[in-house]
């Protein structure tokens, strides 16, 4: 068998668009939606005054992922105990069939139930339009997930619906709090001396793992102001033919055009498209590697071109490798504009978590190559990169000082 040469794999991908993110023709669309995205209006935007209070000594921690829910049980600092499980279901989910659903799980959890009610904070990683109402931050569903149904879910205050559902089953809570993942993740950084300082630091966080997004935390006169691009639905990108595929064979269509070409979740299903398109092409046979790479997911293959490979095999990393890199060039370019439009007053503090990102890797080592590069193309400061992964406890915990 003739083993492709790395300039034919190069050849193959160029003809079928694969390098126009290189071009930057983008540029000026990509700014706009930043700017839209940033804007005080954008329904995923929101401002908390800072009121620094000490952390209750008793609260609940609920997160509710694409495919899991999580609950934990925190008390004088110390978690009490914790649980990680599947959530969804085959079903149309609608607001009281989802609080339902969430207060049955969270009355299993808490036996007994406390007798002091705690604060219970909500963390959903989907787009949220959040609003402080009366100290409760309230949470409206803007979109809920890529592989869920739902019926008038979207649009629909969850706060009052989850309260009626809580009550209903005896959970008292002083207070009920809905926030958005990427909050939660950006506060994390933040400590109390951070808002009483002058030079309080701008909080930027980038994720990419099942998704991509960028966020925003601001603080400014006793002030946070909180921005969630929800980037991953941006449409600026000109697609490559591997990308109008992939687009064309999801659940959702024309919707989430830069997730599915920059997120790990999607990476491996645009690699065997890639993979496939070569083999139809004739240049290079993949069918038995396609066979084999059947049920394995993003992880497992990193680790499986971590092996000694056969010159076959090295053509099947390179690809693996072109995807990686693509992805770490767009969203290092996403994150300099995005610095570049904000304009921060001080260095600001770059968190980057996801399962791409929170480890050293060659997306995180080729992400972070690309952004020293455009901070310098384009004269911006570069970010500081914080060495502390962002936590959704220590988020919470500066939410209940904040809110």
């Amino acid at each position: 068998m003739n083993i492709l040469s790395q300039k034919q794999l190069q050849n193959f991908l160029s003809k079928n668009g694969f390098y126009n993110f290189q071009k930057l023709n983008y540029l000026p669309k990509l700014r706009h939606q930043i700017k839209k995205a940033l804007s005080i209006t954008s329904p995923t935007n929101f401002t908390l005054p800072f009121l620094p209070i000490n952390t209750p000594n008793h609260f609940v921690l609920m997160e509710l992922g694409g495919t899991y829910l999580r609950i934990s049980e925190h008390h004088q600092g110390k978690v009490r105990h914790s649980q990680s499980l599947p959530f969804y279901q085959k079903k149309i989910y609608t607001p009281d069939l989802l609080c339902q659903d969430l207060c049955k799980h969270l009355k299993k959890f808490l036996t007994p139930t406390p007798a002091d009610n705690p604060e219970l904070i909500l963390v959903i990683a989907n787009a949220l339009h959040s609003k402080l109402i009366k100290k409760e931050i309230h949470g409206t569903l803007l979109f809920f997930g890529k592989n869920h149904q739902e019926k008038g879910l979207l649009g629909t205050d969850l706060q009052p619906v989850l309260q009626k559902h809580l009550r209903q089953n005896k959970l008292n809570f002083s207070r009920l709090h809905l926030v958005n993942d990427t909050v939660i993740s950006t506060l994390s950084a933040y400590t109390d001396q951070h808002f009483t300082s002058p030079s309080a630091p701008t909080i930027i966080t980038l994720i990419v793992g099942t998704g991509v997004n960028l966020s925003l935390a601001l603080p400014k006169k006793q002030k946070i102001f909180l921005a969630n691009l929800e980037m991953g639905d941006f449409n600026f990108l000109q697609k490559s033919v591997f990308d109008r595929k992939l687009d064309a064979d999801s659940l959702i269509p024309r919707r989430f055009l830069t997730e599915k070409i920059l997120s790990g979740a999607w990476t491996i299903q645009l690699y065997k498209i890639i993979l496939n398109e070569l083999h139809q092409s004739k240049l290079f046979p993949t069918k038995n590697f396609l066979q084999k790479i059947k049920q394995t997911g993003p992880a497992e293959l990193e680790k499986y071109f971590q092996n000694s490979l056969s010159p076959e095999e090295q053509i099947y990393q390179q690809i693996w490798t072109e995807i990686h890199n693509r992805g770490a060039f767009v969203n290092a370019l996403i994150s300099s504009q995005f610095i570049k439009i904000l304009k921060p007053k001080n260095r600001p503090l770059l968190l980057l978590t996801g399962s791409l990102l929170e480890h050293p890797t060659y997306y995180q080592q080729r992400l972070l190559y690309h952004l020293d590069q455009f901070c310098q193309q384009y004269r911006i400061e570069k970010p500081k990169i914080a060495k502390i992964p962002p936590s959704s406890l220590e988020g919470a915990k500066i939410l209940l000082k904040v809110a």
